[in-house]
């Protein structure tokens, strides 16, 4: 089976799975409050096609989503991001158009990334124009995205098991020598390169993984790996700090939003109950955390709560 067959066969079947009822999110019993409560603010469900990513854009105040739109690695066109207000209020549902499969989504400056397939795509702000494509040569799945303050931009092909860097639109492979466990959730954090892994070697039937992926760090000079989660952890998608000196992540075949400590514990914060908890995004000061469904097509806004202590 080729890629592009793989997909359209996973994408069905990850539909079929999605929507096999879903009674809506509940939080999980984690033994006790350490992981705080949540709760249902507002849910964006008409219009969206597949929403991938959120990303919350501070200097804007914009939450932007990523729309695939089809099958996950179509080189269609279809494919657009949205914005919205922290409230659910849709300002743009189609603000940017043209691209194929757009997921992970970071801004540095006035400059909006997207991961779209094999190549990385730059968007003015202010205007809502695609200024640049980046092709990355060998890429199959580019997912998450990230940047550093310098503007370097880090991208993650999930089936490749790769990451690369963009710096000055020159690309190139980063972290080579380690095992990356099919990296996918990225997010910079000062010196280094969060990582949120779907596990090694997924299934071209299903995605599913024989050993679930761990949740670690790369040093951003030296590309040496540690481990945040010594044990394996999840099919992790999105990777956010939760403001407390912890980490909100998502388990998309699961459906759960998962806290991480900095010692590594991790607890169940809400299980939306169906496959397609995808890439979200945090706002601490507001305890807001925006969750895309992927396969159900929405994506909710919701309170989550800072973990009680003592």
């Amino acid at each position: 089976m080729n890629t592009r067959s793989m997909f359209a066969s996973l994408f069905v079947t990850w539909t079929m799975l999605g929507t096999a009822a879903c009674s809506g999110p509940s939080q999980a019993d984690t033994g006790g409050e350490a992981a705080g409560s949540t709760k249902e603010l507002w849910r964006v469900t008409t219009g969206l096609a597949q929403p991938e990513s959120a990303y919350y854009h501070a200097p804007s105040q914009t939450i932007y989503v990523s729309n695939v739109n089809g099958t996950p690695i179509e080189k269609d066109g279809n494919g657009y991001i949205s914005k919205l207000k922290t409230d659910g209020t849709v300002v743009d549902l189609q603000w940017v158009t043209g691209l194929d499969a757009p997921k992970g989504l970071r801004a540095h400056g006035s400059t909006l990334w997207v991961a779209d397939i094999d190549q990385v795509v730059s968007i003015d702000i202010e205007t809502g124009k695609i200024t640049k494509r980046i092709p990355v040569e060998g890429a199959t799945f580019l997912n998450d995205i990230a940047t550093a303050d310098d503007g370097t931009v880090y991208v993650a092909d999930t089936l490749g098991n790769k990451i690369y860097r963009v710096q000055d639109g020159q690309v190139a492979e980063f972290a080579q020598e380690v095992d990356l466990e099919s990296p996918n959730g990225l997010l910079v954090d000062g010196d280094r390169l969060l990582v949120g892994a779907w596990g090694p070697n997924p299934s071209p039937l299903d995605f599913s993984t024989e050993v679930p992926g761990r949740f670690y760090w790369l040093d951003l000079k030296s590309g040496a790996k540690t481990l945040i989660t010594k044990e394996p952890l999840g099919n992790l998608d999105g990777v956010e700090l939760d403001g407390s000196g912890g980490y909100l992540l998502t388990d998309f075949r699961k459906g759960q939003v998962l806290r991480v400590d900095a010692e590594g514990r991790s607890t169940v914060v809400l299980d939306i109950e169906t496959m397609g908890a995808a890439d979200h995004a945090y706002l601490p000061g507001e305890q807001l955390l925006v969750l895309p469904h992927m396969i159900d097509g929405y994506v909710l806004g919701l309170r989550v709560e800072a973990p009680h202590r003592g």
